[in-house]
């Protein structure tokens, strides 16, 4: 898989914050376990179920998926494999696995951990298989066990990736991992029921990464500019992709939106009358004819509705009520305010409709209190004039930024392939310059 790289002829003087999701560190595999990818080897052994290899399509498309079929109902089933050495005293650890209901409906999936004696703590929460892996109560055995997070994770297709990630007794000296399939939630398992398990992994750390670049979901976002400027994700987080070199994934299909916040830093705070913002976004959902859509922010630093003191910037695109505009305020105007509109680029001039599944570079500019606005290299509108501009004063000091935020009604699935902040304006022919840069990679011409 190709990495692109932030070498010229992108341009990066001035860039204050630098998110890419191409130059991040590829996900490593630290699977701990052995014969990860057969569980037909003899290293897993079988209680009461039998191991099938090449048995339905996996997440990545090949089929690679086992099945594991319950053979003895009367007692535990159980995959366990080979015991092996505790690399880290207590973790954390995470246990991970993807699964899919293959003719099993019954019961439940349960993941777990102990030492290889089976003496000292362990964790093994429960996934209902009839309620598609959502974890209801778990067994933690023994005292000392911490159990930090559960999840499931919407895999596609009819498959969900499960992960336990937790703290173990520092007697631990080696390790057995297990997969059963249980009596559980009122329903009991039944002979000739099957799951569908893919991939187990067992790691050091409670980030679980992912073999073979399988999107993974994220928790910080790291600043490329040299900064060091580390965001973090909110608790329902996106994934990272290989799509276009690398993605970062908003599914749209959380309780609570994932955004993307860092901290007020020095070179956060951009002070003077002149930056620039730039993002490759890709709206795999928008809504322009049943007002369903959504408010996207892009970039956002300030409250616009706080009367005093009433600064900072924020760009969105609103598809609320079938709009397609872009917003782009900047406070301190004294026509300013994000409802007064008296800075907004918005109205027919900025009007866009976009194509879902598809790439697009969208800068924002500000000059000397005048700012432009781009659209794949090309000027979107004229210019703009910005009466007393205001980009930073001590009322946005302490004030981090927010980007990838969502406002309801709906939530609008979208990636992000790049984000830069810049201390300064990009000229136009700079504009163009980024966008032919990187233009191949988003498969645009």
């Amino acid at each position: 898989m190709a990495i692109y790289k932030n070498t010229p002829p992108v341009v990066l003087s001035g860039s204050v914050l630098n998110i890419d999701a191409a130059n991040w560190a590829q996900p490593v595999s630290r699977n701990l376990l052995n014969y990860s990818t057969d569980l037909t080897n003899a290293a897993w052994s079988k209680l009461r179920c039998q191991i099938t290899a090449s048995a339905g399509t996996a997440p990545d498309g090949t089929n690679t998926a086992f099945a594991m079929t319950i053979t003895d109902s009367t007692g535990l089933v159980r995959l366990t494999a080979a015991s092996f050495t505790a690399s880290v005293p207590g973790g954390p650890y995470t246990l991970s696995c993807y699964v899919k209901k293959n003719n099993s409906t019954a019961g439940a999936f349960q993941p777990g951990v102990y030492d290889s004696a089976q003496s000292v703590s362990g964790m093994a929460p429960q996934y209902a298989i009839q309620n598609n892996f959502i974890r209801s109560g778990s067994s933690i055995f023994g005292t000392s066990a911490t159990v930090i997070s559960t999840t499931t994770q919407d895999a596609g297709n009819g498959w969900y990736r499960v992960a336990t990630s937790g703290i173990l007794s520092s007697s631990i000296s080696a390790f057995s991992v297990f997969f059963d399939i249980a009596d559980a939630f009122g329903s009991n398992k039944v002979n000739g029921q099957s799951l569908l398990l893919w991939k187990p992994q067992f790691e050091a750390g409670i980030e679980a990464t992912q073999p073979n670049d399988i999107p993974t979901t994220i928790r910080f976002a790291p600043d490329l500019s040299g900064n060091g400027n580390t965001g973090s994700f909110s608790t329902n987080r996106p994934t990272r992709t290989p799509n276009n070199g690398g993605s970062i994934a908003f599914l749209g299909s959380y309780t609570g939106y994932p955004t993307l916040t860092y901290a007020a830093t020095p070179t956060l705070n951009i002070s003077g009358s002149s930056m620039s913002g730039e993002v490759w976004v890709k709206f795999n959902r928008l809504d322009y004819t049943t007002s369903s859509g959504s408010l996207v922010y892009l970039y956002r630093k300030g409250n616009p509705d706080s009367p005093s003191p009433n600064n900072g910037v924020w760009l969105a695109y609103d598809n609320r009520a079938n709009r397609s505009s872009f917003t782009f305020t900047c406070f301190g105007n004294s026509a300013g305010g994000f409802a007064g509109g008296g800075n907004s680029f918005g109205g027919s001039e900025y009007a866009q409709t976009f194509t879902t599944g598809s790439w697009n570079h969208i800068v924002f500019t500000i000059n000397n209190s005048t700012g432009s606005f781009y659209i794949n290299g090309l000027q979107k509108g004229p210019n703009k004039n910005f009466n007393s501009l205001d980009l930073y004063n001590t009322g946005s000091s302490s004030t981090g930024i927010t980007i990838f935020d969502v406002v309801p009604p709906a939530p609008t699935p979208f990636e992000i392939g790049v984000f830069r902040l810049y201390n300064r304006a990009l000229s136009q022919q700079e504009v163009f310059q980024n966008y032919n840069a990187l233009k191949s990679r988003f498969n645009l011409s």
